[in-house]
């Protein structure tokens, strides 16, 4: 086969893909509309990232963020029902808390392609503690999806 015929025999698994995932992230769109009001404001952003693009340990300053991860390591996050209460106390006193180690029992990770959605700060009641999880060298990158609700 030559190399036009192996172009254009990848090109449709590409395009399968790329619908995919366009259809995925109108997907996850919808989701997060089902929890606007008429008042509300909806972002949606794809990244394609190389570095730890969030590495302290902070919430969000919305209603409501969905987040996944389409390649890579997902986020890590503290289940607001299993950390201390001095913990969340301070989380309502500052936005980016400088945790040099957090006990492991108190950190989740997702896995790619699971659908995280997580309170902010506006969102009423306590805001769900997340970082991105690091990336080490060239060779790891994440592409992930975040839609957030203002």
């Amino acid at each position: 086969m030559d190399s036009y015929n192996q172009a254009t025999a990848i090109i449709p698994m590409s395009l399968q893909i790329f619908d995919g995932l366009v259809d995925d992230v109108v997907n996850m769109v919808e989701m997060m509309k089902s929890l606007k009001s008429d008042k509300d404001k909806l972002s949606c952003r794809l990244c394609h990232v190389f570095d730890t693009k969030c590495p302290k340990w902070h919430y969000d300053n919305v209603k409501y963020r969905l987040i996944k991860t389409y390649r890579g390591v997902g986020t890590e996050y503290m289940d607001p029902n299993n950390f201390p209460l001095t913990i969340a106390n301070i989380l309502l006193r500052n936005s980016h808390i400088d945790f040099r180690v957090v006990p492991e029992k108190f950190v989740q990770r997702a896995n790619s392609g699971d659908i995280l959605i997580f309170r902010g700060l506006q969102g009423g009641g306590f805001p769900v503690l997340h970082r991105s999880p690091t990336i080490r060298g060239i060779s790891e990158d994440r592409i992930v999806l975040s839609v957030s609700l203002y």
